[in-house]
């Protein structure tokens, strides 16, 4: 293997090239050896560091992160544009140019397998559903909030007239996360008129491998989407998700006009025509982004 170290080149050291090329044998073999061990110990990290830390020093650091991204599996989003399309497809660059929230290429994520989005691009070519693959980033409605804002002028934008999920009260509605990574989420809405429970006695119907869709993925879906394309997915209608308020109401959420509005609804609603329910797969898989 070999292995060229940016932070070694000869205008940044005065050290001869013997040992330069020494410096990089050695840090081969440290590196050969966690991708062959799954670790690196500390009597090579003290060895590398007392003979050559003055060029690099956090070797530890670097060879357990060589390690982690030859032994983790990319996330083949080339192949899921391919298959979906670009418009059906909500990029970790998108997501970041919309919430300002840089992401990681150094620590996997959940995302879908490759049989899943097949799956879904099928679906879709036989117009059946509305998948989307979508990146999340692991925002709360507080911090998707705090970072849109409430001026309509500036779309995409949060709802100016509901903050009700911003009070001490609503702590877990306002500060909970979802994980970060791809999601397959069926823009269709199903089952209006139909009680939470309802609406999950039909997911379960699906199969294992559905879900009611994470609204903190949704809300930035939606959001990330509008910013790209300047169309709204799920317009007008909301999507009841998972999170119970401390008033044992389960939380909806939906884009219109106004912006992102986050609502919450008794979970035995089952006479509003306008709370639908957004189905999911589960993203099981752990991969990297490339």
């Amino acid at each position: 293997m070999t292995m060229e170290n940016p932070l070694i080149t000869p205008s940044n050291t005065p050290a001869a090239a013997p040992k330069i090329r020494h410096f990089r044998q050695a840090l081969d073999t440290a590196f050969e050896k966690a991708l062959a061990e799954g670790e690196y110990g500390d009597e090579e990290a003290q060895v590398l560091n007392e003979n050559f830390g003055e060029f690099v020093p956090d070797l530890h650091v670097a060879a357990h992160r060589f390690a982690r991204r030859k032994m983790t599996p990319v996330f083949d989003l080339p192949g899921a544009l391919t298959l979906l399309g670009q418009t059906s497809v909500v990029t970790a660059e998108q997501n970041m140019a919309t919430f300002k929230r840089p992401f990681s290429k150094d620590e996997p994520v959940v995302c879908p397998s490759a049989e899943q989005i097949q799956e879904c691009a099928a679906q879709n070519k036989a117009g059946t559903h509305k998948w989307i693959l979508v990146y999340a980033s692991a925002l709360s409605f507080r911090e998707q909030h705090s970072i849109l804002g409430t001026d309509n002028r500036r779309k995409p934008n949060y709802y100016s007239g509901a903050d009700w999920f911003l009070k001490p009260n609503y702590k877990e509605v306002g500060d909970s996360k979802p994980d970060a990574g791809y999601y397959l989420l069926d823009m269709t809405p199903r089952w209006n008129l139909t009680n939470w429970q309802g609406q999950g006695d039909n997911i379960t119907a699906l199969g294992e491998d559905y879900e009611r869709a994470d609204e903190r993925v949704f809300s930035q879906a939606v959001l990330a989407h509008q910013k790209a394309t300047g169309n709204r997915l799920f317009d007008n209608q909301y999507h009841w998700g998972h999170i119970l308020d401390s008033h044992g109401y389960r939380v909806c959420v939906k884009l219109n006009l106004g912006g992102l509005n986050v609502g919450h609804g008794a979970p035995s609603f089952s006479d509003y025509d306008n709370l639908f329910v957004c189905v999911a797969r589960k993203s099981r898989n752990r991969a990297l982004i490339a």
